[in-house]
């Protein structure tokens, strides 16, 4: 592979038109989406900077169960399905929505001006360092913008040089609410209020945002601090900043809020606003201090090694300057978008912060699609896929932080609305631990009741704990997952007619069949259900088992188990979504729900279970290709799990193609446009959802390599264009990394490397043999892969 100094960059020829071809950059705690050009525009989003208050969740509840929702209308919901009045049992679920999660918002923009007549030569972005580099020509004079956002100082950097004296000018400003600027000692601050409800783009008829009376109680408030160094004569009004006679500049920006303190633990009605300013100021003043150089120097010694954990060359080359408007082949796509989206997911996740959203942790839009919160019937799983696999460091935490909130929330959800123990959760999360089924009441219930999402999420969980086997983390998590499997022991009820048990009402997320030439949502046991609910209950037995648990409910775990339902496969060979076969109105929906048994949920394989694996092939088949970014990601990831490599990359080539927009769409699939990758390369759904990058970036890794407790598989589903290339630091199954370098088409290198502090052995599927591999602890080993 390339030497340390060949960097992969991506190269935008001219300055970003619209957001949609701006650069975003980000340090999990604030996203920059910069523009670049003479005006240097950048749009801020701080992670914290959400609509909403910390009791409206619990707000929303106790106004759900005073309206009547709760396990006796549940009762008669369950009657009117066996009974088969879908109809009425869809009425009476819908009394079970209340008012909707909340937003993620815009927060700020920046403007950073050089001389109207600076010519750009272009934007690189350095995905090895996470730094943004412009370069400008004001007549002969070169001048040189550098951008960054540092996570250890929390700030947005940027720095510029001229080779001789300009005059720069810096301006700060509220996206949502602009409020009057002020000065204080050298720096600009902006107050930033933001609202107290608002509701998502798919309701029109609510108003866009509703804000805090005075006197109301919680205070969403934030603030954005700028200052800056300059060797020029820097001038600091309200309107902004002035660096006249400058040949080099640092400013920085800094954000906080009052989320933040809430969400780290403290008091947040202890902080007045001034205490909120007071928090930026010093953030922005403390960076500032360190200088241009070490402050760079710091942002680079804690992002670059993350980034370097992992790299991937597919094709002659990785290391280059790519220029992204061109048409490149599927190999120079795969190693770009496979860096990128392990760039976003850091950029986006880090410990301090919350999950990555639906837009990882950028959105322009004062009112954004689906409220740019996080989706947990496929979007938020799907943020986390390429976590562990290709080893992003620290960027799954904020995931855990997040379901222990909701775990903590769920509890009180899923003893008010159903009558059961543990904890639940639904479709829709945000920020405050939202765990109650949203939709105002005339929200479809394909979507909006689905029990499930908390259950899925702890999927997630898992996959973490079974790449890295950190018992100090699986302790923690126990309780999470001991939450979710009490809520499924009370959710499953038993079925009169069998030994079996089943879930009523069950839904398959956003999907519908046709009974009696209507649209239905509500059946009984959908195989997501029992997938997610047998993947669960087994990975819990074994949580207990690592851990040396003694737990009364094992029992009951065990029971369950025994009592779900088989997989069950319709008379066309496909795996049936629901508990019978059904009509669909929609026979290419963007959903695969029922495929989740084969990826991610590993519940059977080819070899293992070809009668199920062939089933959820019929399935894909009958669903066809792409429709969004996110499930052409899933598509892909299922079809390398088939191995079937030129589906796979068919898929691959269409879910990266650039978008068209409405008047240039070929056609569309399941009602929607069809999607594609924007200009600055973010998955287009449309519009621009981040799982579509994730999901793509964690779906070339199982194109290359396959893990399970027990197995590796070595290019599993390489298609035949991508006949050369290499990886290394590959996570795998077992707290195992991967290293492998192929040549036409066939492995050359492999090596194995035990992380963990127990001896393993794994069978390893390498060029069409089988080996057994002993791995000693912390050992490496290297095979002989028998190719030419």
């Amino acid at each position: 592979m390339e030497s340390s100094e060949e960097h992969l960059v991506l190269h935008w020829p001219e300055p970003a038109g619209d957001w949609s071809e701006s650069t975003p950059l980000g340090n999990g705690l604030m996203g920059v989406s910069a523009y670049g050009g003479a005006h240097g525009r950048y749009q801020i989003n701080d992670a914290f900077g959400w609509s909403g208050e910390p009791a409206g969740p619990d707000k929303a509840l106790a106004d759900l169960v005073r309206g009547g929702a709760g396990p006796a209308r549940l009762a008669q919901a369950r009657r009117a399905i066996a009974e088969d009045r879908l109809t009425d049992a869809t009425d009476l679920m819908k009394t079970f929505e209340g008012p909707y999660s909340q937003e993620f918002l815009p927060f700020a923009e920046v403007f950073v001006r050089l001389p109207a007549e600076a010519v750009a030569t272009g934007r690189d972005l350095d995905l090895d360092t996470a730094e943004l580099t412009e370069r400008f020509l004001i007549g002969d004079v070169p001048v040189t913008r550098r951008t960054w956002v540092s996570h250890p100082d929390r700030v947005l950097g940027v720095e510029i040089t001229a080779g001789e004296q300009v005059t720069l000018t810096a301006e700060l400003a509220a996206v949502l609410r602009p409020q009057p600027g002020r000065v204080e000692e050298g720096a600009l601050i902006a107050g930033i209020p933001l609202p107290i409800d608002g509701p998502p783009l798919h309701e029109p008829q609510e108003p866009d945002h509703r804000w805090r009376e005075p006197g109301e109680g919680y205070d969403p408030y934030g603030a954005a601090a700028m200052t800056a160094s300059t060797d020029g004569v820097l001038t600091v009004t309200a309107g902004g900043l002035r660096m006249q006679g400058a040949t080099r500049a640092l400013l920085v920006v800094s954000t906080a809020t009052r989320a933040e303190i809430w969400w780290s633990g403290d008091d947040p009605e202890a902080f007045s606003r001034a205490d909120i300013e007071a928090v930026a100021l010093r953030r922005a003043r403390e960076a500032l201090g360190r200088g241009a150089t070490d402050l760079l120097r710091r942002h680079r010694a804690d992002a670059e090694p993350r980034l370097r954990e992992f790299r991937l060359r597919i094709g002659a080359r990785r290391g280059a300057r790519w220029n992204v408007t061109d048409r490149l082949g599927s190999d120079a796509r795969a190693t770009i978008l496979v860096a990128y989206g392990r760039y976003l997911l850091l950029s986006s996740s880090r410990a301090g912060g919350p999950p990555a959203n639906l837009q990882g942790i950028w959105n322009h839009d004062p009112r954004p699609a689906w409220s740019s919160n996080y989706t947990i019937n496929i979007n938020t799983q799907m943020n986390y896929w390429p976590a562990d696999v290709t080893a992003v460091p620290g960027s799954f935490d904020p995931l855990v932080d997040l379901l222990e909130l909701i775990a903590r929330r769920g509890e009180t959800t899923a003893a008010s609305l159903y009558g059961t123990r543990g904890w639940v959760a639904h479709h829709n999360t945000d920020l405050w631990g939202w765990t109650a089924p949203v939709g105002m009441g005339h929200g479809d219930v394909n979507w909006a009741i689905w029990p499930m999402g908390g259950v899925w999420l702890c999927q997630s969980l898992w996959d973490h704990w079974d790449f890295a086997r950190d018992e100090e983390y699986l302790a923690r998590i126990w309780p999470v997952l001991r939450g979710a499997v009490l809520f499924l022991l009370d959710w499953w009820i038993a079925d009169p007619t069998s030994a079996t048990r089943l879930t009523r009402p069950s839904t398959s997320p956003e999907n519908v069949f046709l009974r009696d030439g209507r649209p239905q949502a509500f059946s009984t046991s959908s195989e997501m259900d029992r997938a997610l609910t047998r993947a669960l209950l087994v990975r819990s037995l074994e949580a207990m088992a690592v851990l040396g648990v003694t737990d009364p409910i094992r029992d009951e775990m065990t029971a369950l188990l025994q009592a779900l339902p088989e997989v069950r496969i319709g008379p066309d060979g496909a795996i049936l979504e629901w508990d019978r076969p059904e009509a669909e109105p929609e026979p290419h929906h963007r959903h695969v729900s029922p495929a989740a048994g084969l990826y991610p949920l590993d519940e059977f394989t080819l070899d293992d279970s070809p009668r199920e694996a062939r089933a959820v092939e019929a399935l894909l088949d009958r669903r066809g290709g792409g429709a969004m970014g996110w499930s052409w990601s899933w598509k892909i990831a299922l079809r390398a799990r088939l191995r079937d490599a030129e589906t796979a990359l068919a898929l691959f080539d269409e879910a990266t193609q650039p978008f068209l927009d409405a008047t240039g769409a070929s056609r569309k699939i399941d009602g929607y446009e069809y999607g594609g990758l924007l200009p600055n390369l973010l998955s287009s759904g449309p519009p621009f959802q981040i799982d579509g990058n994730f999901g793509l970036t964690a779906a070339v890794a199982e194109m290359l390599v396959q893990s399970s407790a027990t197995a590796i598989e070595v290019l599993p589903a390489l298609p035949a264009d991508w006949a050369e290339g290499e990886v290394r630091g590959l996570r795998a199954r077992g707290g195992l990394v991967v290293g492998l370098r192929w040549s036409g088409g066939v492995p050359v290198e492999v090596t194995l490397h035990n992380r963990t502090t127990r001896d393993q052995s794994r069978r390893v599927r390498s060029a069409g043999r089988d080996v057994t591999v002993d791995l000693p602890a912390g050992g490496t080993v290297s095979l002989a892969t028998g190719a030419r």
